[in-house]
């Protein structure tokens, strides 16, 4: 299991996953380890690939290594939405039933009181 949580200075990983939208071949692959978060994402002769560590995300956390299937897409309308608010977080949940979940938080629940 995994859990991704992107604070709402996420703009690098917005503008990191521009390419692989205008590419137009939107099966990616997220491939999640304890010390690294990896995109990748091929078609026909071109490959992209992301590489992110672990501190880059407000919070992260891995129980087992997972290599995920999803629609680029969809995480870039959840990075969308986090750009247009600034009062949000952004999380992201897996497990080996290969379902990610996006869900987006008040920041206020990361506010200690």
């Amino acid at each position: 299991m995994f859990e991704i949580t992107l604070n709402p200075c996420a703009l690098l990983l917005r503008q990191a996953v521009i390419p692989f939208i205008r590419m137009r071949t939107y099966h990616g692959e997220l491939y999640i380890a304890q010390n690294v978060v990896t995109l990748r994402e091929a078609s026909g002769s071109v490959v992209l690939f992301l590489q992110m560590k672990p501190r880059m995300f407000h919070t992260f956390s891995c129980t087992e290594n997972l290599c995920l299937g999803f629609d680029i897409r969809h995480l870039y309308r959840y990075l969308l939405l986090l750009q247009d608010r600034n009062d949000a977080f952004l999380r992201l949940t897996g497990d080996a039933s290969g379902h990610i979940d996006f869900v987006l938080l008040d920041i206020s629940q990361y506010i200690p009181s």
